[in-house]
């Protein structure tokens, strides 16, 4: 191969490695969805209330110091319960999410996702 062609194609290769490394790299990657939400729902008689309170004793009992935001989400008792469990470790919010799950899974009436944002209080 000439002498040329080969440092021509290592030029362009170090610019691409070093537009990548400056101009791609930095930019923000997705924000990890670190807001676990668990939403009781309705089909029209309220939400499953055993289920609620169940889910309320976890949290006062085995999570006391995990904050949380409640926020009403309609008329027959719906609401959202976010976490952001982002300042815990990975370890913890594993656990949480796994303990949670546990709980709520027998229900039909909760929805559990994770977010970016905690949905938008009712008004």
């Amino acid at each position: 191969m000439n002498d040329k062609f080969v440092n021509s194609i290592t030029v362009t290769i170090v610019v691409a490695l070093i537009s990548i490394t400056v101009f791609i790299l930095p930019a923000p990657l997705a924000k990890a969805c670190n807001m676990f939400v668990v939403s009781f729902i309705s089909i029209g008689s309220g939400i499953d209330r055993d289920t609620a309170q169940k889910f309320e004793n976890f949290l006062s009992t085995k999570y006391p110091d995990i904050s949380y935001e409640a926020n009403p989400a309609g008329y027959e008792g719906e609401r959202d319960y976010c976490f952001d469990l982002s300042n815990l470790p990975e370890e913890q919010q594993a656990a949480f999410r796994k303990e949670s799950r546990q709980i709520l899974q027998k229900s039909k009436l909760v929805q559990i996702s994770e977010q970016e944002n905690c949905p938008k209080k009712l008004e």
